[in-house]
This record gives structure tokens, C-alpha cells and sequence, in this order.
């Protein structure tokens, strides 16, 4: 489970990414380029999924377990 640091929202892993996908729609030309690139550069949708959620909740959220999140 993603958590933001301010408690505000938490993302479970199985939709991480897309909910990933979503916050990139609502960023900056310059964000939807990162995530563009990062989609053209992956080997397989595999390793898309996981540079994009790396990526998305790199900043303001922290990764938890399901069961140390509750």
C-alpha cells in the first residue's frame, strides 16, 4: 500500500499503477513526457509498470505493507 505522507491517501498496490497512470494525467507537459519515455524505453509492460510506480510515488509517499498499514 502507497501512503501519502500526510495520511490524505492511501493507493493499495494492486491499483498503483493505475492510479499512477491517472496522477500523470492531471501533471505538466513535462511529466507526461517522463512518463511517455519510460513507457517507450521498458522492455515489456512489466518493467513499465514498475519504473512508472517507482516513479509516481517516489516523492510524497511511502510503501507499506498491507498488513503494517492498517
Amino acid at each position: 500500500m502507497y501512503i501519502e505522507f500526510n495520511g490524505s491517501r492511501k493507493v493499495s498496490d494492486e491499483e498503483a499503477f493505475m492510479f499512477a497512470c491517472g496522477m500523470f494525467d492531471e501533471e505538466t507537459e513535462i511529466e507526461k513526457a517522463v512518463f511517455m519515455d519510460i513507457m517507450r524505453e521498458a522492455r515489456d509492460f512489466e518493467e513499465a509498470k514498475r519504473k512508472i510506480i517507482d516513479y509516481a510515488y517516489s516523492g510524497n509517499w511511502v510503501h507499506r505493507k498491507e498488513e503494517e498499514s492498517a
